[in-house]
């Protein structure tokens, strides 16, 4: 009776049983995710024969023979590793069903033992090598009980027991061995297999040599040599004894892969007798199989690991292989690869190999792609470092290349030719490298054969370019001139075909050419424009200094002012500065490229100092010398061409030697030189800037103006903005020298030298004041009547005025007095230039403006021993009169034009009442003046009694004919009054006529009394009293 445990065990795995047979009903592919988990069900199986029922061994004896069967049907229709392995835990499950149900007879049975066999097999190819243990050892406990069993079927009684145990322990040595346990396998092929060879029949032979052989391949791909010989060596003996149990074909095939696969683990292995034994197996080898490949092979790889193996020998075997194979890729590797070896021995010999391949194989066969890798080997080869020894004929190489071509009928395809010229350049720069020009040009030659006619225009032009430069090299330029015409265009167009074009114009000494090509090598964008400086070495060898000093110019055009800093900024520019001087200084018409381009210099060099200041990379000695030259050259060269070079190439280089800088740290004595050149620059700046303000004309343009005059700033149009922009610069140069020489007097380290030359500044300030005052006059001009939309704006009173105590703080003549005197005036009464278009109109200056610039020169004047009364009454004049002029052309027209409810009444009237307060403080002061001083001349008295009258009259009329207009034109809302006795405020007193007639009167009675007392003209300067007085009561005026 069965416990309950064993029953459901059993009846769990007869479930199990079912269920597996379903799946494999239903499913033609099998993978081992598809099965269910068998471990558990292995755990327990097989079961005693006490541990099952009848009923149950019956049922696992059908459950297993179904499941076996169907293994069966399964096993040819799939090969993949998940059905195998699938497969084998089905087929050890149904063994294990089977074992479960056999009786104590049955458990003997054959058919048992085959079943157990075929499932351990299947366990072990599966790589299921945990349950092909359990398999196999339920077959060791089955040897004894085989030899004592008296039921063995249909079998033969005595052979089957050996048989049995010659696959047992086949079994068993496969499983130790992949159980990596080759002790074990050792011990049982030792012990026990190998007293059982002697009767096993054909079957198990192959098996047993199948095995070594598996053995000894699996240690020899595990760098196991000398275990791979051993194993090897067995299968081979086995093979040798029993070669004639075996039929013909298998026995060559496997005996070649035995012996092949034996020398090889002899050769691997580091035991020396092996390596003894590995020369004779190898010569019984090809002994037996002379002409298989793989044998011959095997004998080259001897030669391949020999140093001192016979060349002829490995080229007559490689041969053999390039004669016979098939073209296939793996034989064509093959020989490639053994080439690569040849090599080593001799090039030669390799490079005939290549050939007869190529020629008598590949290329008649239609190998393109073969064919192509093939002919850049043969091209390494020829350009390999081993070629020197045996000195290459560069025409048996170019004979060669005619064969294959010849032979092929093709040329290389763009990407092998790529490849191939690689090769090329390696020999070509060799020899350029070693000056063997002539080689070079050969090499080149042999890179433009029609082989190679695929490698494209960058790489022919290359090609071509380097032959153009070593036929320049060797004096040889009408063959460079030949290579140069026969380039296609677009290969001429190319950067080095235009720097070799322009260098061999000027070797041959044509100067169009090189003013061509130079033009077009220009226009080249490189980063480092190591063209253009190996173009301007090229011209300062062969060719003039202008072409020099424009290709380096070019050069710092590039650059933008920022050359990298393997290049000398300062060098670079010095030299292209005294190349440009050179040029410019031939007695030819003056070249303004030339001077542009030289001013250019002179800017870069002072972006250059300022860039080296602020970043302090070079000592200051240095720098102070670079910066020096500079200053000084560009200084001495604007000075030696004043007469002959425009002006506005002079000031641009003199602006520019201003904006060299020194170092930050020079000494106190060195920054006071700078000053001084500076002060002298400025100085030549205003004079030549004054000097072309004076010259515009409507048809001047920008192009006429320095550049350095709106640098920074857009540049001005229209004649006008070109005038003031000049001016603008000369106020500027006038207030930097100012304030250098402010500095100078202050500076503690001048010494007697610096003091001399200071003192020659103030002569340059008193020339320099005029002009500053002129250009502030205009500044003033343009500003105030800019337009009508802007409006007049403030006049800058004070800068006239400081301007004029400058000046006059350095005692200067009379004539700068006239000078200031003329200009004032003028810009006074409205006659300072000739009016430029939208300039015209009323004076420059207020008349308060002028007449207080005016009593400042008075004022300086009087300190001259030559001023006297009739000096300061033609003073006083000229001052009377610049208001009398504003009062008749600005104020009654202002007045008369505006309507009664124009917003410019008041201001008009404004004006108009302080020119009159303007002119009622001169009178004064003249008055006063001529009182005290009875030399005060009698015609200046009687202009200003005239004077005086005729304005009152005027006044008189004005303010008659503003009473009978609206109250509404005046902001009090009331009417003026006619005549003297009306009441008047005070701020009004100036406006009316009384007060003017009354200082009329004043000046004739001073005349009068002047003349009584020199007794001269009494009687009609009597009756001017007189006549006064009398109108004045006419018209009521209290006088």
């Amino acid at each position: 009776m069965l416990s309950q445990e064993l029953a459901g065990q059993a009846q769990s795995i007869l479930d199990f049983a079912i269920h597996l047979e379903h799946i494999l009903n239903n499913k033609a592919n099998l993978t081992a995710q598809e099965l269910p988990d068998f471990s558990s069900y292995f755990a327990v199986l097989p079961f005693q024969r006490k541990d099952l029922s009848p009923e149950f061994r019956i049922e696992f004896d059908r459950k297993g023979v179904a499941l076996w069967n169907k293994c069966c049907n399964l096993d040819s229709s799939d090969d993949s590793q998940g059905t195998r392995i699938s497969l084998a835990k089905v087929r050890a499950f149904s063994y294990f069903l089977l074992e479960s149900a056999g009786s104590i007879k049955r458990k003997s049975h054959p058919r048992l033992f085959k079943i157990a066999i075929k499932a351990s097999k299947s366990c072990l190819n599966a790589g299921l090598l945990d349950i092909a243990s359990e398999v196999i050892g339920q077959l060791a406990s089955k040897q004894e009980q085989l030899s004592k069993s008296a039921d063995h079927d249909d079998l033969n009684v005595d052979s089957f027991p050996e048989s049995f145990r010659a696959q047992y322990l086949l079994l068993r040595i496969a499983l130790v061995w992949r159980q990596h346990r080759l002790d074990l396998a050792e011990h049982f092929y030792v012990n026990q297999l190998e007293s059982l060879q002697h009767s096993l029949v054909p079957e198990r032979i192959g098996e047993l040599v199948d095995l070594c052989y598996e053995i000894g391949d699996d240690q020899l791909n595990q760098k196991q040599a000398s275990l791979a010989a051993k194993w090897l060596g067995r299968g081979c003996q086995i093979l040798f004894e029993h070669s004639t149990l075996m039929s013909e074909a298998d026995n060559v095939e496997l005996k070649l892969s035995l012996m092949h696969t034996h020398v090889r683990a002899l050769l691997a292995s580091d035991n020396p007798e092996d390596q003894e034994g590995a020369i004779e197996a190898l010569k019984t080898l090809c002994k037996e199989f002379p002409q298989k490949l793989a044998v011959i092979l095997l004998q080259m790889e001897q030669y391949v690991k020999d140093p001192t193996a016979n060349a002829t020998a490995f080229y007559f075997e490689l041969m053999k292989v390039v004669r016979s194979v098939h073209l296939i890729p793996s034989n064509h590797k093959l020989i490639l690869h053994y080439v690569h070896h040849l090599k080593r021995l001799s090039v030669v010999k390799a490079i005939r190999v290549l050939d007869a391949y190529i020629v008598t194989r590949l290329a008649p066969n239609g190998e393109e792609e073969l064919t192509e890798g093939t002919v850049i080997t043969l091209i390494w080869l020829m350009t390999s470092d081993g070629v020197d020894d045996v000195q290459l004929k560069l025409s048996d190489v170019e004979e060669s290349f005619n064969k294959v071509h010849q032979a092929w009928g093709n040329a290389l395809s763009a990407e092998a030719t790529h490849g191939v010229l690689v090769l090329f350049w390696k020999q070509i720069e060799h020899a350029f490298h070693h000056d063997l020009r002539d080689r070079t040009v050969r090499w080149c030659q042999l890179a433009l054969h029609p082989l190679f006619s695929n490698a494209g225009d960058h790489n022919i032009g290359k090609l071509e370019r380097k032959i153009v430069k070593c036929y320049i090299d060797l004096s040889k330029l009408d063959a460079a001139q030949e290579v140069l015409e026969t380039m296609s265009s677009a290969r001429k167009q190319h950067a080095l075909s235009r720097y070799l074009r322009y260098t061999l114009a000027l070797r041959r000494g044509n100067e169009e050419e090189a003013r061509s090509a130079l033009a077009s090598l220009a226009t080249l964008h490189d980063g480092r424009n190591r063209l253009l400086f190996a173009a301007a070495s090229e011209a300062l060898r062969y060719g003039g200094k202008t072409q020099g000093a424009l290709l380096l110019q070019r050069i710092l055009d590039k650059y933008n002012d920022n050359l990298p800093p393997e290049i000398d900024a300062f060098a670079l520019l010095r030299c292209t500065a005294r190349l440009l001087i050179s040029a410019v200084s031939e007695p030819n018409a003056v070249n303004d490229e030339l001077l542009s381009r030289l001013c250019g210099i002179f800017k870069s060099a002072a972006l250059s100092t300022q860039k080296y200041q602020m970043r302090q990379q070079q000592a200051t000695e240095l720098l102070l010398q670079e910066s020096r030259w500079f200053e000084k050259t560009s200084y001495n060269t604007a000075v030696q061409y004043l007469k002959s070079w425009p002006a506005r190439y002079l000031i641009d280089l003199l602006h520019y030697s201003c904006q060299i800088q020194y170092p930050a740290n020079v000494p106190q004595g060195v920054y006071c030189d700078k000053l001084i050149h500076e002060v002298n620059s400025k100085y030549i700046q205003a004079i030549l800037s004054t000097v072309q303000a004076r010259s515009t004309t409507p048809l001047s343009t920008t192009e006429d103006l320095p550049k350095t005059s709106y640098s920074g700033k857009a540049p001005p149009c229209s004649p006008t903005d070109i005038k003031l922009t000049l001016y603008r610069n000369v106020f500027n140069n006038y207030t930097q020298i100012h304030s250098h020489i402010s500095t100078l007097h202050g500076s503690t380290a001048t010494n007697h030298t610096t003091k001399e030359v200071t003192g020659g500044t103030t002569q340059k300030q008193i020339v320099l004041a005029p002009l500053a005052f002129e250009a502030l006059l205009f500044m003033q001009r343009s500003s105030t009547y800019g337009g009508p939309e802007q409006g007049p704006t403030a006049i800058d009173e004070p800068s006239l005025k400081q301007i004029i105590d400058q000046a006059m703080a350095l005692n200067p003549p009379q004539k700068t007095f006239s000078i200031f005197a003329d200009m004032v005036l003028s810009a006074g009464t409205g006659k300072l230039y000739q009016p430029d278009p939208g300039m015209s109109g009323p004076p420059v200056l207020p008349a308060s403006t002028t007449v207080n610039l005016l009593g400042k020169l008075i004022t300086g004047l009087r300190s001259y021993p030559s001023y006297d009364a009739a000096q300061g009454a033609k003073w006083i004049r000229c001052m009377i009169q610049v208001v009398l002029d504003q009062l008749e052309t600005r104020a009654p027209k202002e007045m008369k034009s505006s309507s009664s409810d124009s917003p410019d009444i008041a201001a008009a009237e404004t004006h108009f009442k302080k020119n009159l307060s303007t002119l009622a403080k001169l009178t004064q002061h003249a008055l006063i003046f001529a009182r005290s001083n009875n030399t005060y001349p009698a015609e200046e008295l009687q202009w200003l009694a005239t004077m005086l009258f005729n304005l009152a009259i005027d006044l008189y009329l004005t303010s008659s004919s503003s009473s009978s207009a609206s109250t509404s034109g005046f902001p009090d809302g009331t009417s003026k009054p006619e005549t003297g006795e009306s009441k008047a405020t005070e701020s009004d007193g100036d406006t009316q006529p009384e007060p003017w007639a009354k200082r009329a009167v004043e000046f004739a009675e001073v005349l009068a009394l002047n003349t009584s007392t020199r007794n001269k003209g009494g009687d009609d300067v009597a009756m001017l009293v007189r006549t006064l007085r009398e109108r004045c009561h006419r018209f009521k005026w209290d006088v």
